[in-house]
């Protein structure tokens, strides 16, 4: 038995737009089986993909009541739009958030800040969103108040 490698179709930059009909036929030597497929050639795609977190930073993982961690948040959009960043926390305060650009870099910074009494696990989230309305959700690690 012959194992091939996969195959890879290339299309020709100067190709014709419209249905392109790949066939493949698979032999034994003595039997054959052929297989098609129909795809559509087209400009190129719209891909819209979410954005991607690149760095996360959270200045602490314990925090007594009333104390502060600093989290940092850098994203990119794969498609080069600008991002907006939403941070959320379930207990707690949370400060004025700063966001920055730089070039295809967004960056994001806030402050939270514990709550005055009590112990329990918080999870600071931050959706962040393209132009286009796809999301990614990045959540910190819980925070144990000692």
């Amino acid at each position: 038995m012959t194992v091939l490698s996969p195959i890879r179709f290339l299309l020709d930059e100067n190709a014709d737009y419209g249905p392109c009909v790949l066939t493949v036929v698979v032999s034994d030597g003595t039997l054959s089986s052929t297989g098609s497929i129909q795809i559509n050639i087209t400009a190129d795609p719209d891909m819209n993909l979410a954005p991607i977190v690149y760095s996360a930073f959270q200045s602490a993982n314990l925090v007594s009541a009333n104390g502060k961690i600093r989290y940092i948040i850098r994203a990119r959009d794969p498609e080069g739009t600008d991002l907006t960043f939403a941070w959320s926390a379930v207990g707690g305060t949370m400060g004025t958030q700063s966001d920055t650009v730089n070039g295809l870099d967004h960056e994001s910074t806030i402050d939270w800040t514990a709550p005055a009494s009590g112990t329990g696990n918080y999870v600071i989230t931050v959706t962040i969103t393209d132009v286009e309305g796809l999301t990614n959700i990045f959540s910190f690690q819980p925070v144990l108040l000692q």
